[in-house]
């Protein structure tokens, strides 16, 4: 530390100055006259006064006085001399005093401008006592952190992040020097949109002008949130009272960009095709990104007679998001011959999250497999033979088709023989309606006059 003049030195220094200026300024006496003019001292902003100096007498020789600033740390003089002649010894020559900033919290700090011994080869001047001006230099060093980062068009700070990593940085110094190591602690207002480091930073009173560097990195919080604003918080503690609990002279803040996480549903490939006898088939579904609502997504057939669903919904929360959900696809039989049939899973989406609700969801195509054969089958009672008699005996069976037609199916039936009998009716005739009920023929035996034994007169056509 400097060494200070106290108020009562100044006070002391000044009477001084007024003896020696009453002593030296007499009348035919030599000596050196000074006066202030303007302000009676300098500051750190670079503030002077202006000394004017002359001489009381003429001198007989020339006097050359050497002038300096006892603490230039302080405040520096200019010029560093005066020469007086007989042309010029009674008119002003001006001392100009500059004050210097020394980054020091110094409140006034006190400090001496010296006019030396006259150097001359008039006795009467030659080694007179020196002349010395007590002024002070008021200090402008505030306690102050200064944050250095990326402006907006305000002139407010403003950084930028994102979801992909991206990193943001700033950095931070102290206005001067503190008494005491200054801790300054740094944080996210929200750590699910961003990070920083270090988390601490520690000023000396040797590195307290260097800057220090934080980094912020986003992070991917999996939401479609949006571009999500957050702050960069600086709290201070030190012993210096000066800097504990001092605040920066700006805050900053910081912008999430919401990179890459958009709504939508991700649905596997369909394990297979359904078949007629039950056959089943599979497909699993997940959520892109978290939602801030549960979703709910109701699942359909557009066919049931071709297959049906479970579940019937599913629901996706912020904790079950990305997992997995499979939907089962059951096949049904319509016992129609209409081959392998394609149709349609719709999933349908309910949920706060208008990220969601607004999703144009595909459908999901599957095929049924068909298992029906177009054919009919005949049902004869008994041990499967008929048998009727020339005395008009009858015998009857029945028809059925083995699968729903498409469109009515017509069966003729005739005798090949009608000499041996006859058959009622000649035709049956099924349609999408009837097709699955058993129709009835019946046979006449016919009496041909014959001794011919028995005869097998029936065709189906």
């Amino acid at each position: 530390m400097k060494p200070r003049l106290t108020k009562r030195v100044f006070a002391m220094a000044l009477m001084a100055l007024v003896a020696v200026f009453v002593t030296v300024a007499g009348a035919e006496e030599a000596g050196v006259t000074f006066t202030l003019s303007g302000t009676s001292h300098t500051t750190e902003e670079g503030g002077v006064m202006v000394i004017k100096v002359k001489l009381a007498t003429e001198p007989t020789a020339n006097v050359v006085i050497a002038v300096s600033s006892l603490d230039e740390t302080e405040g520096t003089v200019w010029p560093s001399s005066l020469t007086f002649t007989s042309l010029n010894w009674n008119g002003y020559q001006e001392l100009t005093v500059t004050g210097q900033d020394d980054d020091e919290r110094d409140e006034k700090e006190y400090y001496t401008i010296r006019l030396d011994s006259p150097s001359s080869d008039d006795p009467d001047y030659a080694g007179r006592q020196p002349v010395e001006i007590t002024t002070y230099n008021t200090d402008n060093d505030v306690p102050g952190i200064t944050l250095d980062a990326a402006l907006d068009e305000a002139g407010n700070p403003l950084l930028y992040t994102s979801e992909k990593g991206q990193q943001a940085m700033f950095t931070v110094r102290l206005n001067n020097a503190p008494t005491q190591d200054v801790v300054i602690s740094v944080s996210s207002s929200d750590t699910g949109e961003g990070t920083v480091s270090p988390g601490e930073l520690v000023f000396t009173s040797e590195n307290w002008s260097g800057l220090q560097t934080v980094t912020i990195t986003g992070v991917d919080d999996d939401i479609m949130d949006g571009d999500q604003a957050y702050a960069i918080n600086l709290t201070t503690e030190s012993a210096d009272s000066g800097y504990n609990g001092l605040q920066p002279d700006k805050d900053i803040s910081v912008i999430n960009m919401d990179y890459g996480d958009t709504a939508g549903l991700t649905i596997g490939a369909v394990s297979g095709n359904t078949t007629e006898i039950g056959g089943q088939a599979e497909f699993v579904v997940s959520l892109t990104s978290e939602p801030v609502a549960n979703v709910i997504i109701s699942v359909s057939s557009l066919d049931s007679s071709e297959g049906t669903v479970s579940p019937a919904s599913l629901t996706f929360t912020s904790e079950n998001w990305s997992g997995l959900q499979t939907v089962t696809v059951t096949g049904i039989d319509d016992l129609t011959v209409d081959g392998h049939q394609s149709y349609m899973i719709t999933l349908a989406v309910s949920s706060s999250d208008t990220n969601y609700t607004s999703l144009d969801i595909p459908d999901v195509e599957v095929v049924n497999e068909d298992d029906d054969i177009a054919d009919f089958k005949m049902e004869i009672p008994g041990d499967g033979s008929l048998e009727t008699t020339e005395e008009g005996g009858k015998a009857s069976f029945a028809v059925k088709l083995t699968s729903k037609p498409n469109s009515d199916v017509t069966i003729g039936i005739s005798s090949s023989d009608e000499s041996e009998g006859t058959v009622f009716p000649d035709e049956l005739i099924f349609t999408p309606e009837n097709w699955n009920g058993m129709h009835t023929v019946t046979i006449i035996g016919v009496d041909d006059l014959t001794v011919d034994g028995n005869q097998t007169p029936l065709t189906k056509a």
